[in-house]
């Protein structure tokens, strides 16, 4: 499962917005189960009146195992 929360319209224009947000993941690695999060970056822009996504940023902040939880993060 993938969630994204945080949605910030960072800049914007008639031709081009751009935005942040923030995500969450769980699933599976084999027999174990994974838990993730960072930061995406979009740039969506006007296309002949038709709205594109041209640029994704993706930044992993953590991906790990669930058993080992997450409190020892800096």
């Amino acid at each position: 499962r993938h969630f994204v929360t945080n949605v910030t319209v960072t800049e914007a224009s008639v031709a081009a917005v751009s935005c942040s947000s923030y995500f969450l993941f769980t699933t599976a690695s084999g027999d174990e189960s994974v838990i993730g999060w960072g930061a995406y970056t979009d740039t969506i822009r006007s296309d002949g009146g038709t709205w594109r996504l041209t640029a994704k940023g993706i930044a992993v902040a953590f991906r790990g195992p669930l058993r080992d939880g997450w409190a020892q993060l800096p």
